[in-house]
């Protein structure tokens, strides 16, 4: 069973809906992609009827606020749990130095003291790089630099079965540099913003994030199979997936997916 739970679809300060974090789901493991940005983390893996105690692997993009800091109350819930002889094993986190120096300082600054020596134990960071391969919850997995000019930020690509693959790529646009990898690709998450509309919003992020006509344009040419569209504005949200459907449609040629917060995706 290959699912992939949708926890946050929004980027930056939302107000409408959960800022971007998924679960991927293989048979009975599950990898956590960011974490979004607060408390609500948890009410949304109970929301989607998933158990923090079965999560043992993280992945976090950045540094961003909006992918980092549900992390946070995350761990806070694991080393309850832990205390409680209700979590079995360690966490894996994989990110960048940074990250861990961050969350490592806020831990220390933050958490009561009964709580430092449990996560020295429990959780176990493994600090990626472009290129690193991992072993995890029964996938191969392949660190994927997103060349982002805002922060160091990485992706990766997974080998699902069936001979399929996925693509997470942050929240930047596909860089020139990984168009080779990234093509014919199976499934892809990718970063949209907004629709073509221009407001000044969309004036300010024009620079560093996409519409739904460039990602569709850009990933029918690398002839992506399957195209999720996700870390949007929250901007009239009600409406995203009708007007994102509708203007997708005339530039993509394969499956076009644009989740709200707490749905589901089908990866069989």
């Amino acid at each position: 069973m290959q699912k992939f739970y949708v926890l946050g679809t929004c980027a930056g300060v939302a107000e409408n809906g959960y800022t971007l974090s998924g679960v991927l789901k293989h048979n009975d493991k599950y990898l956590l992609v960011d974490a979004g940005g607060g408390m609500q983390i948890l009410r949304q893996l109970k929301l989607s009827g998933l158990r923090v105690g079965d999560i043992h692997d993280v992945f976090i993009s950045h540094k961003h606020i909006d992918h980092l800091l549900g992390l946070i109350p995350f761990i806070r819930k694991i080393l309850t749990l832990i205390r409680l002889n209700e979590y079995e094993g360690k966490l894996n986190i994989y990110c960048d130095k940074e990250i861990k120096e961050i969350v490592d300082y806020i831990i220390k600054t933050t958490f009561h003291d009964s709580f430092q020596e449990v996560y020295k134990e429990t959780v176990i960071y493994h600090l990626i790089e472009d290129g690193q391969e991992y072993e995890l919850i029964g996938y191969k997995m392949k660190i994927v630099d997103t060349y982002s000019i805002a922060s160091v930020q990485f992706g990766f690509e997974i080998e699902l079965e069936n001979n399929k693959n996925l693509f997470y790529l942050g929240d930047v646009p596909c860089a020139l540099q990984n168009y080779d990898k990234v093509k014919n690709a199976d499934w892809v998450l990718h970063e949209c913003f907004y629709t073509s509309e221009k407001n000044k919003i969309t004036e300010l992020v024009s620079k560093v994030h996409s519409t739904v006509e460039d990602v569709c344009k850009k990933m029918n040419q690398l002839e992506i199979k399957n195209l999720i569209l996700w870390h949007t504005l929250d901007y009239e949200i009600e409406t995203r997936k009708q007007r994102f459907l509708a203007e997708g449609k005339d530039f993509f040629d394969g499956n076009l997916y644009v989740p709200d917060d707490l749905d589901v995706i089908d990866l069989d």
